[in-house]
C-alpha cells in the first residue's frame, strides 16, 4: 500500500501497527525504494509517499481478500491519504516482487 502523509516513518509505522489485524503484520515501510521503518540506519529522502508492506501474521499463511479490504478500510479511517495497493505474490517459493534496499 502507499500512503500520503505528513507523518514521519517512525510515527506512521507506530500507527499502523494499532491498525492491523490477526491475519497481517506491518512488515516495512520504504520511501523511495530504501526501508525506512523499522530503522535501518539507512538515510532516505521522504517525500511523504511511503510503501508500506503487510505480510501474512502466519509465516505459511494465507492471506484472504477479507483480510485486505478490512485493513484498507481501518487504514483509510485514519489516513485517507492512501493512494494505491497491490497484492504480492510468491511464485514457487520465490517473491515475484522487489525488496526495498535494506530489507
Amino acid at each position: 500500500m502507499f500512503i500520503e502523509t505528513d507523518l514521519g516513518s517512525d510515527a506512521l509505522g507506530d500507527d499502523l501497527r494499532t491498525l492491523y489485524g490477526a491475519d497481517l503484520v506491518l512488515q516495512m515501510i520504504s520511501s523511495r525504494g530504501t526501508r525506512v521503518y523499522p530503522p535501518t540506519g539507512l538515510e532516505s529522502d521522504d517525500v511523504r509517499l511511503f510503501r508500506v508492506r503487510f505480510v501474512a501474521a502466519d509465516e505459511d499463511g494465507a492471506v484472504t481478500d477479507r483480510a485486505v479490504v478490512d485493513l484498507i478500510a481501518r487504514i483509510a479511517e485514519r489516513h485517507p491519504g492512501w493512494t494505491h495497493v497491490e497484492k504480492l505474490h510468491v511464485f514457487d517459493g520465490e517473491p515475484g516482487f522487489t525488496m526495498a534496499q535494506g530489507q
